[in-house]
């Protein structure tokens, strides 16, 4: 229960002082990526590098769920 109020408290914390407007173009432009990596002409990449067809967007995936994390991680 105390774990769990500290952990709303923190969140809350964090959401308070985040700049809302930077935070969201953020995400808008990692799932901009996601969606162009997605749309793009990966396909013909990957079958030149004998690759799986969506090999480009889980790499980007990836990196946006790396890139959340350490954008979370500093700011707390």
């Amino acid at each position: 229960m105390f774990s769990d109020i500290s952990i709303d408290k923190l969140y809350y914390g964090w959401w308070k002082n985040i700049d809302k407007v930077i935070f969201v173009l953020i995400v808008i432009l990692f799932s901009l990526g996601l969606f162009f990596s997605l749309a793009s002409t990966s396909l013909i990449a990957s079958d030149k590098l004998e690759t799986n067809s969506y090999f480009f967007f889980f790499k980007h995936l990836v990196y946006f769920f790396i890139g959340m994390i350490i954008l979370i991680f500093f700011h707390l």
